[in-house]
């Protein structure tokens, strides 16, 4: 097994067992469609989607250039083997992408509005 390899992995074991701790103590269940009012930020965020889309669109020009979700994440290798399911991670497991974060600045503004917000992108298909 290669080190990214192996690195990979562990990554991925540790994201399950927080999956899991998640879903063992979560204040508001595991519904398959959670309510807006479960999440006192959400309807800031809504309010502002005008802001989104128009820094989404931008980066939509680019569409072609983007990564594949399974070109940043090898784990979705089993849903994600072509190049129609793009990704533009602003921030991954609390890493932050510098120039996503340069180009959608509005955008991630707004996100800060989310407590304990790690992981934030554009899932483009």
């Amino acid at each position: 097994m290669t080190r990214d390899g192996f690195v990979a992995r562990s990554v991925q074991r540790l994201v399950d067992g927080a999956e899991k701790l998640n879903l063992k103590h979560s204040a508001v269940g595991n519904p398959p469609v959670f309510e807006t009012d479960d999440f006192p930020w959400a309807r800031e965020v809504e309010a502002e989607w005008k802001a989104i889309r128009a820094e989404l669109d931008n980066v939509l020009v680019r569409k072609g250039e983007l990564p594949a979700f399974h070109e940043i994440s090898s784990e979705v290798r089993s849903i994600s083997s072509d190049q129609n399911w793009k990704t533009f991670f602003l921030c991954g497991y609390g890493i932050k992408s510098e120039e996503a974060i340069r180009q959608c600045p509005e955008t991630w503004r707004i996100l800060q509005k989310i407590p304990g917000l790690k992981s934030a992108m554009f899932s483009i298909f």
